[in-house]
């Protein structure tokens, strides 16, 4: 049997150049307007996206997954390096998000010393 898949073409819908979250409810309409079981979105003229926006697609993403009626497997298709590389990033914190506050020690240092040493 044949998944049926429909496909979008982000940068049509929305720009090439996404850093917003707040517009990926545009897609969000689009994904549930579409048949099939299966959408693609073609980042193929999509030059960057905002680490905003890899969260929520990546959320979107997994909400569709889990959802009963509207239930539909969400591809993101023909990502540049840029696109890729910020979706890694984002899914590798959401997998092992930072559990330790990072240590941060500041010295106090006197401005007239640094003078002295340069004058």
């Amino acid at each position: 049997m044949e998944i049926k898949h429909s496909t979008i073409d982000v940068a049509e819908k929305i720009s090439k150049t996404l850093s917003s979250r707040d517009v990926l409810e545009i897609l969000v309409k689009e994904i549930r307007s579409v048949p099939g079981k299966q959408v693609n979105l073609d980042f193929s003229k999509v030059e960057i996206i905002s680490r905003s926006v890899a969260h929520e697609l990546l959320k979107i993403q997994a909400d569709f997954d889990r959802k009963i009626i509207f239930s539909k497997r969400v591809n993101f298709v023909n990502t540049n390096e840029n696109v890729s590389k910020m979706l890694r990033i984002v899914a590798s914190n959401l997998a092992l998000p930072r559990t330790i506050k990072p240590q941060v020690k500041v010295d106090v240092i006197d401005i007239n010393s640094i003078i002295k040493d340069f004058g």
